[in-house]
């Protein structure tokens, strides 16, 4: 399967997203060795590709093998999201409260206890409160959630995660890649 997903990455644009799937280090219990062998030969011009830019997405740099992130050419440029700041929560939630109507307090709520947390974990906090939620008002045009609420989804999702949501310190470099910064400068 990986093999067959590599032979069309090879002749498309290039696009690998969870780059950590298929090129994870290889410590003698990668499952995926050979795909990872297979993806190297790509990106190193073994097999032909003119004109093409492979971009590449992981949440796990750590857990990437040392051929893919130290070898010159392969992967030219690191760049480093950051979690949303209070600004731009607050766009998501105002967008996400276009579908499931929340009030200004609950808006700003979700927002406050958002921080640190990626899009993708806002919005699970905000469909969270229409799932767990029991009833609807107003002939079902709108909810009415407390903060209460979103406090109870936010300790559901993080027992489920065993952790708090959003990013953590450690996983912020040292070197400055967690100020959002392209590498090599």
């Amino acid at each position: 399967m990986w093999l067959r997903l590599l032979e069309k990455i090879a002749y498309s644009d290039r696009l690998l997203e969870d780059l950590d799937l298929i090129g994870e280090c290889r410590d003698g219990s990668n499952s995926r060795g050979e795909a990872l062998n297979e993806l190297l030969d790509v990106l190193d011009g073994v097999k032909e590709c003119n004109e093409v830019v492979t971009i590449a997405t992981t949440n796990y740099v750590e857990a990437l093998d040392d051929a893919l992130i130290k070898r010159p050419s392969r992967f030219d440029r690191i760049i480093t999201m950051l979690p949303p700041d209070k600004e731009l929560r607050r766009e998501i939630v105002y967008n996400l409260s276009k579908r499931i109507p929340l009030s200004l307090a609950i808006q700003d709520h979700v927002v406050c206890m958002t921080e640190g947390c990626t899009p993708a974990q806002v919005q699970e906090v905000v469909y969270g409160l229409v799932i767990q939620h029991k009833s609807l008002h107003d002939n079902g045009k709108s909810y009415r959630f407390t903060a209460e609420e979103v406090d109870n989804v936010l300790r559901r999702i993080n027992r489920r995660n065993n952790e708090p949501i959003g990013f953590k310190k450690a996983d912020l470099y040292a070197d400055g890649r967690g100020k959002g910064t392209v590498y090599p400068h």
